[in-house]
């Protein structure tokens, strides 16, 4: 259809004698991009359309087209450019400048058109899309109106002029003027030092002179419009985007006289309108002064956190519709200003209600503040931690809106947390007595319990099987409201429950056998039921999955013939979409089923026979047809489960699942270069657990296993996810950078399928290091014509594990740990003791590639914040000025604990790497000296770095 309507789009938008003539061509490029966006930015004339009609037209010298030219920019930013980037990136050199000058120029004193061009430059301000330093690109050529100079300093005076509150703006430009300054605020970060003191007192005259009065002439006082609360409320959200971008020093006067203000007027305006959209305002711009104040936060805390829980507790206004249908209804709410809403009704089945949209956004706004205080004051949080939990439980139930409901279900975790260390803490100061320790202890136990049983309802509502059925028998868990959002396609809110529920129970399931006493612990009845519903949930999406699949096959077919056939890859598309929903579901479930194998081990081997074993042993089935006809989720989840019941649920749970059926399963999945990689990532790593727990029926096996997973490595490492272990040269280092750039800009499938190949290589390099330090007289005996040299040059050639970060830990601490107690792998047979000859010949070949290994390991990680200072430097700085970097935050966790999270091993392994390269030195002198010879200089920097120079950083 678009080779039929875009010649007379052209036509229209190229007709210089009638100005409606092009404002209809720009309109209709408008109203095509509404519905079918994404085929517009895959059809190769995106470029065209961007470079032509609408760069033109706002350049138009009729208004009504320069108008509609900005409409239909601002919705063509929201698309997909070409190759996968961000639409910026491709046309910010083309189209940027043009915005800039819309502000002024021939749309001065027209509030329409400069109110469209601030709006459209918010939107192409994307702090996920837009970096700063295209922001330092000139805003044209020589000789142009806007000059060669950075088209951010002509953006931001452009906008300086726009937002003054005595100036000639009117309402609207100023509301969407003070928007964009703050999205450019977030895109420049500290570079925005040099303009904050143009900005920041223009925000504070507005906000001070929006106050409302005190006193006896407060009821007398004259009540703002609501336009005029509106540029109000941009300028708060403005003045606290500008506070995070340029941090504490330079913001911390001006933060405490504008949040002493913003206090006083939250408490009223919260018990005057609860669902005044100042509230929101209000509630963002705290908690991200929060976030930059930190611990000089802490004495408004109280004061700002009593609004929140007022707003919360708030009861949601809602009206029953009388209308015939569900349509009408919708539409009848929509009229009257409120959002529709479908619940069941206990004997009346689903009901459309309508719910105050304003006290929902009030509400949702509270909880989203809430989580942001538990995340930057951390444990200065702690003593509201109860008070919070009360009334964001009744806020998971199905009264509220989805939004309401996963916000509050991801804040409850965090919540528990709190309560659980300020609990620890207390019994650990007090000598575990004290009636405050005991105290705080059953307030915290009481909470997880409350947070257990009302997050496991949760997802068996939002992701059990519907009251529509999927055959085989409802499970009487899903919802109208879960039919809705899966109609949708959107099972983001379930799978965010579900993942809440498994932060809860992590480390707060142990059956405390394990010396874990006076750790919150799930008890055995709510342990059974959680793993019941969340067996039930995931039976279910299973179900609606193979329904998917049948779904797919019958569009495949439609899309393969004649008319239709686009229709039937649309469906084919959003049906693939749902898939990968359920997908996620799954993850969800298994790791939250994970946590509590942890915690249980040996014991929660009854209800793993008695709950999981029918749903999991089935989708193990390994044999061809079997396995090609289970999807790749299905068959992940089930290993993810066996497999940590073989490496924590003692002997009794390998009798239960090994060798069969996990083993041959295992086996299977990494035979399969069609299988998914995320599933194959799970074999290998299977395999480095049946190394070590498997017993002696892996022997048999193992030559198989080091084989599959060997090709594994080589397939990875030969191909596009990773390059050699070690880094050689400058110029490899800068071609790292770039692919760490590229990972940032581009989070989209291409990006997800990378990093799951990486990590799948990254899992096999580990399992088949697991191989051969626990089997080695099978290995030894199945490759005796083989040199061992070859297979462990060649896995140290792979290192250092730089995807899967948590597995990088266990791997290198694994392989630094062996290189310490001297084993054969690394040094030959003759170190201590046997053919010293031999050994010396070994090591010859395997010493110099684990010194390469260890300096790929140990070599250190930067914060992002010093990767982007380096480059800034490296570059030689930009032609805006840097003021500082903001800081992480009070409760953003503790530095030491941070640095070695993002290193490739943690401080321990890294102080016997070093001892292991000590020994090195001492007893392969001469192997060492050709070594250290051949590496290249970054790895010698990393290897001469101590750990206590690590940690001085």
């Amino acid at each position: 259809m678009l080779s039929s309507v875009m010649p007379m789009c052209s036509e229209f938008v190229q007709d210089i004698s009638s100005w409606r003539r092009r404002k209809a061509g720009l309109l209709s490029l408008f109203l095509i991009g509404e519905g079918s966006g994404e085929d517009l930015a895959g059809s190769g004339i995106l470029p065209e359309i961007v470079l032509g009609p609408v760069l033109a037209g706002m350049q138009d010298e009729h208004p009504r087209v320069r108008n509609a030219a900005l409409s239909c920019a601002e919705h063509i930013l929201e698309y997909p450019a070409p190759d996968e980037g961000s639409f910026q990136e491709a046309f910010r050199g083309e189209l940027l400048p043009v915005l800039v000058e819309s502000l002024g120029g021939p749309n001065a004193n027209m509030p329409r058109l400069q109110a469209a061009a601030a709006s459209a430059i918010t939107t192409f301000c994307d702090p996920e899309r837009l970096r700063a330093e295209w922001l330092d690109e000139p805003a044209g050529p020589p000789g142009s109106r806007l000059g060669q100079e950075a088209v951010g300093l002509v953006l931001l005076r452009s906008l300086e002029g726009l937002v003054p509150p005595s100036g000639s703006s009117c309402v609207a430009v100023r509301e969407e003027a003070w928007a964009a300054l703050g999205v450019v605020c977030q895109v420049l970060g500290p570079e925005f030092g040099s303009f904050y003191g143009t900005f920041v007192p223009l925000a504070k005259e507005i906000i001070f002179a929006g106050a409302t009065p005190t006193g006896p002439a407060a009821a007398a006082a004259a009540t703002p419009s609501e336009d005029m609360d509106a540029v109000r409320g941009k300028a708060v959200e403005a003045i606290a985007l500008m506070g995070q971008a340029v941090g504490l020093d330079l913001f911390r006067e001006d933060a405490h006289q504008v949040i002493r203000l913003l206090l006083n007027e939250q408490k009223k305006t919260v018990e005057r309108d609860p669902a005044n959209p100042q509230s929101t305002y209000t509630f963002q711009a705290l908690a991200r002064m929060a976030g930059v104040l930190g611990e000089e936060f802490l004495p408004y805390l109280s004061e700002a956190v009593t609004p929140l829980l007022a707003a919360l507790s708030t009861a949601a206004e809602m009206k029953l519709s009388d209308a015939p249908d569900a349509d009408a209804a919708t539409l009848e709410f929509e009229d009257a200003g409120l959002t529709a809403m479908t619940m069941d009704l206990r004997g009346a089945g689903p009901q459309v209600f309508g719910v105050n949209n304003s006290l929902m956004q009030a509400k949702e706004s509270a909880c989203k503040a809430l989580y942001q205080y538990t995340e930057d004051l951390g444990e200065g949080f702690a003593p509201h931690a109860a008070a919070t939990m009360s009334v964001v439980l009744p806020n998971l139930g199905p009264q509220n809106p989805v939004a309401v409901q996963v916000v509050s279900a991801a804040l409850v975790p965090r919540l528990v947390g709190l309560a659980a260390r300020r609990a620890e803490a207390a019994t650990a100061a007090g000598g575990g007595g004290g009636g405050g320790a005991v105290e705080w202890a059953c307030e915290a136990q009481a909470m997880l319990d409350a947070s257990v049983d009302a997050l496991t309802e949760m997802v068996s509502r939002l992701g059990g099987e519907s009251g529509g059925g999927g055959g085989g028998g409802g499970l009487g868990g899903g919802s109208a409201q879960q039919e809705e959002l899966f109609e949708k396609g959107d099972q983001e809110p379930a799978c965010v429950v579900a993942d809440s529920l498994s932060n809860l129970l992590e480390g707060r399931c142990s059956d405390g056998g394990d010396g874990a006493a006076g750790v919150l612990r799930v008890s055995d009845e709510r342990l059974l039921s959680t793993v019941t519903v969340l067996r039930d949930v995931a039976a279910a999406s299973i179900r609606r999955t193979r329904s998917l699949l049948a779904a797919t096959a019958a569009a495949a077919a439609v899309s393969a013939g004649g008319l239709g056939g686009v229709t039937g890859a649309e469906e084919a598309a959003e049906l693939a979409e749902l898939e990968e929903g359920e997908e996620e579901m799954l993850v969800s479930v298994a790791d939250a089923t994970g946590w509590m194998i942890r915690g249980r081990k040996a014991a929660f081997l009854p209800t793993f026979e008695a709950v999981l074993r029918p749903l999991v042993l089935p989708l193990l089935d390994s044999t061809a047809a079997a396995a090609a006809a289970l999807p790749s989720s299905h068959r992940s989840f089930a290993l993810s489960i066996a497999i940590d019941v073989l490496e924590l649920a003692g002997e009794g749970g390998r009798r239960a699942v090994f060798p069969e059926p996990l083993l041959p399963a295992l086996l299977q999945g990494c035979r399969e270069d069609e299988l998914a990689a995320s599933a194959r990532q799970v074999c290998a790593y299977g395999l480095g657990v049946a190394a070590d727990f498997g017993g002696p029926e892996f022997d048999p096996h193992s030559a198989e296993a080091l084989r599959l997973l060997l090709a594994l490595v080589a397939q990875g490492r030969g191909g596009s996810t990773a390059g050699p272990a070690q880094e050689e040269d400058e110029e490899e280092d800068d071609e790292g950078d770039e692919d760490g750039e590229d990972d940032e800009e581009n989070e989209d499938d291409e990006d997800d399928d990378r990093w799951e190949n990486g990590a799948l290589t990254d899992n096999a390099i580990s399992a088949a290091f697991r191989v051969l330090f626990a089997r080695p007289g099978p290995v030894d005996a199945a490759f005796a014509a083989v040199p061992m040299s070859g297979f462990v040059g060649s896995l140290l050639d792979a290192l250092p594990i730089v995807v899967d970060v948590e597995e990088a830990h266990v791997c290198h601490r694994r392989v630094v740990d062996h290189a310490l107690s001297r084993h054969e792998l690394f040094f030959g047979g003759g170190v201590g003791g046997g053919d010293s000859s031999g050994a010396a010949v070994y090591a010859a070949v395997v010493v110099p590639k684990l010194m390469a290994a260890l300096a790929g390991m140990v070599r250190y990680q930067p914060s992002p914040e010093e990767g982007t200072a380096a480059a800034a430097a490296a570059a030689g700085g930009g032609l805006l000025p840097s003021y500082g970097r903001s800081g992480g935050g009070y409760g953003a966790g503790d530095p030491e604990e941070e640095l070695w999270a993002r290193q490739l091993v943690d401080k321990e392994t890294r102080q016997k790497a070093e001892e292991v390269l000590v020994r090195i030195e001492g007893e392969y002198p001469k192997v060492f000296e050709e070594a250290w010879a051949g590496l290249g200089e970054e790895s010698r920097r990393a290897l001469q770095t101590t750990t206590a120079e690590i940690c001085a950083r």
